[in-house]
């Protein structure tokens, strides 16, 4: 799962990322992201919405989240990079690509990813299927 869709989850908790993020809470699916996305989470959090670097960090810990570590997908940047150019977005892509786990994004680089490569959801497209 891409920064965005857990930032607007804290920005807006009736979102529909906030209810994505619901649903995981009451465990009718699992949240998988890389360590980049939470430490940009961190960070955006104390920039754009002015928690302290403790709320963040304890807000991003109390997420359900599995967190990659980049040594399970460093192996896949490579890969990633030939299909996107957006530097921020390759962990999340080769995290993809190792596991098997699609993609949720609101980010314009990750969307126009081919099918074949990953499968990217659009948040609003996947709340309604599930």
């Amino acid at each position: 799962m891409d920064t965005n869709i857990f930032f607007s989850a804290f920005y807006d908790a009736n979102s529909n990322a906030g209810k994505l993020v619901i649903q995981a809470i009451e465990g009718k699916l699992n949240l998988f992201a890389p360590e980049s996305v939470k430490n940009e989470l961190e960070r955006n959090l104390v920039e754009k919405l002015a928690y302290t670097k403790k709320e963040a960090r304890e807000a991003v810990v109390a997420l359900p989240v599995k967190w990659i570590e980049k040594d399970m997908y460093a192996t896949a940047i490579e890969t990633a990079r030939r299909y996107v150019a957006h530097e921020a977005d390759l962990p999340i892509l080769a995290c993809s690509l190792v596991t098997g786990y699609d993609i949720v994004s609101g980010d314009k680089h990750l969307l126009s990813v081919k099918l074949e490569i990953a499968k990217v959801w659009e948040l609003k497209r996947l709340t309604q299927k599930i």
